[in-house]
């Protein structure tokens, strides 16, 4: 298995409110999101945010894990209070990188997501995924 289908499969399957970002030569080629992950402001075809962390690392093979401001990723109101994201960005071979965002989604203090949220706003499946 690939490392781009492991962490495809990671994005949609995981509990964590994460997104995988693949580019190539900083320029983003492809988005993978979890369900609940928020808008991400960057779109395919354009170059990474400079502010990044994966734009910003230099041959090493990997970063360590990073706090970035979600804004760096996220389209947010300027001047408002926004959740950090964490950001770990992984070299691959020929000018690929792999980026993982992981945000702190609708979680409490102690990490554990609020039920009451879960029940107040249900997702259901569209009308397409629903058994027939």
């Amino acid at each position: 298995m690939s490392k781009e289908a492991t962490a495809l499969h990671y994005a949609l399957h995981q509990d964590a409110v994460c997104a995988v970002i693949i580019s190539k030569d900083k320029v983003v080629k492809r988005i993978y999101t979890s369900s609940r992950f928020p808008f991400i402001d960057v779109r395919i075809g354009t170059r990474l945010p400079s502010t990044s962390l994966a734009a910003r690392l230099a041959s090493g093979r990997q970063s360590d894990w990073d706090d970035v401001s979600s804004g760096v990723w996220l389209n947010v109101e300027p001047g408002g209070r926004h959740q950090s994201l964490q950001e770990q960005a992984y070299r691959l071979h020929g000018g690929w990188l792999m980026t993982l965002l992981i945000h702190p989604g609708d979680e409490d203090e102690d990490g554990i997501p609020n039920a009451f949220d879960v029940w107040e706003n249900p997702s259901f499946p569209s009308a397409k995924r629903r058994r027939k």
